[in-house]
């Protein structure tokens, strides 16, 4: 049933005390941030309750943590204060005052004031309207006005129809000890900004915690970043939590798992989530292997559907590309992890034009397709505009060029570079593919 005129979803007691928002319809109540209303008190679960307001009046029910239904729904009158966890609420037509309430010892969270309205209550169980009995005399009441503080602000969360408030929490007697656990937002502030002059916006989560503080969880990318990151934050206080994990180890750890199989593989970072790999594989088997290598490590590592490709598919897509372009058939074989193409009898444009479908498919296919040079030494060495003298071995080998210049894996000679240099052979990746038998 829709709700005609404006209510307001009102916190009467605890951390936001005199908070407020318009509300319609549904309203989910907790202290998950996917919640329409976000509450920190202590005893509030992450999916607590949904409120319901309609023109009988509204309702408010917990939610079963596991089947997510409603339990002991009641409908209520509108302005009537009821009991939610450790707090006291209510929805009003948005011109009602706010109830009066004087205050009590708090009464154990779920006990049956939870379900009774609150004009029904004995004084034992926490409340009575304001200067309703000779034991709580009208001119008893807590004097609001005085004790308000400016303190910290908490964003309610927008979903469906329900509107953003900012609640303004101010001291109460029974939680004073419990306004020091929101976490001060211009300590917020402070890490943010912090996490853009170190580049890591984008890959570092800040949350609130329990406790008064945030926790920084995401990626730094080695044990030097880590230090820098803890050092810079040592002078926020109070000093956030710091729970990040190390790129480059577990990307060692990834490669260690993968080295035995037969693939070309890549991790990217995708802000503060688990890496995304991606990957080409020599057949099914491998395939399914990798995937139950991720699954014992999903908060680390996922992949994507489509994300791990057989070689059989990139070599069709090749083909596919391959002729659209008009080029003559290419033997193509899947071989240790690469794509080798075997041109025959090319000439010059038809050359070129593979030279640029390879840099294009090389940008998709995590650079799996090499062409091979033909299959003689000789005429392969005519294909650089250098002699290569000899090829000197070990951790680091390196070429000797025919003018004495020494280049290394990585390393640029007349524009051409330098990518691998192999048991079997030499590759360079620019400005176009060329394989080197040796």
């Amino acid at each position: 049933m829709k709700v005609s005129g404006e209510f307001e979803f009102r916190v009467l007691t605890g951390l936001h005390e005199r908070a407020r928002c318009v509300v319609s319809d549904t309203v989910v109540i907790g202290s998950d941030v996917a919640c329409d209303v976000v509450l920190l008190d202590g005893g509030i679960a992450p999916r607590h309750a949904v409120i319901r307001v309609d023109t009988a009046g509204w309702s408010i029910a917990l939610q079963d943590e596991t089947s997510g239904t409603d339990i002991a729904p009641k409908v209520w009158r509108l302005n009537t204060p009821v009991r939610l966890g450790p707090l006291w609420v209510t929805v009003s037509a948005a011109g009602d005052a706010w109830p009066e309430l004087s205050v009590a010892p708090e009464s154990p969270a779920g006990t049956e004031a939870s379900h009774r309205d609150v004009a029904d209550l004995p004084c034992a169980d926490g409340w009575k309207p304001h200067g309703a009995t000779a034991d709580h005399p009208a001119g008893e009441g807590r004097r609001r006005t005085a004790l308000w503080l400016t303190s910290a602000a908490l964003a309610v969360l927008v979903c469906g129809g329900v509107a953003v408030a900012a609640f303004s929490p101010s001291v109460n007697d029974a939680p004073r000890k419990a306004i020091s656990q929101i976490p001060d937002l211009k300590s917020l502030a402070d890490i943010e900004k912090l996490l853009g002059e170190l580049n890591l916006a984008d890959s570092i989560r800040v949350s609130p915690t329990g406790s008064g503080r945030y926790v920084l969880s995401g990626w730094v990318r080695d044990e030097a970043e880590q230090t820098r990151l803890a050092t810079a934050l040592a002078a926020i206080s109070p000093t956030p939590d710091l729970v990040t994990k190390n790129q480059v180890e577990v990307e060692r750890r990834v490669a260690d798992g993968l080295n035995k199989m037969d693939l070309r593989f890549r991790l990217k970072r995708q802000g503060p989530g688990p890496l995304r790999l991606q990957a080409v594989v020599a057949d099914a088997p491998t395939r399914q292997a990798i995937l139950e290598f991720l699954r014992n490590r999903n908060d680390e590592v996922d992949a994507a559907p489509g994300d791990v490709l057989l070689a059989s598919q990139v070599i069709e897509a090749f083909a596919a590309a391959s002729a659209r372009s008009g080029l003559p058939a290419i033997k193509a074989d899947w071989t240790q992890g690469r794509v080798d193409l075997k041109p025959v009898n090319l000439n010059t444009p038809e050359q070129e034009q593979l030279v640029a479908l390879v840099k294009l498919l090389n940008t998709r296919y995590l650079d799996a397709f090499v062409i091979d040079a033909p299959p003689k030494a000789e005429s392969a060495a005519h294909t650089l505009p250098f002699r290569i003298a000899s090829i000197v071995g070990g951790p680091q080998p390196w070429l000797v060029l025919g003018d004495g210049t020494r280049l290394l894996v990585g390393g640029t000679y007349a524009d051409y570079r330098l990518k691998a240099i192999e048991d079997t052979r030499v590759v360079f990746d620019e400005p176009y593919p060329i394989v080197i038998p040796r």
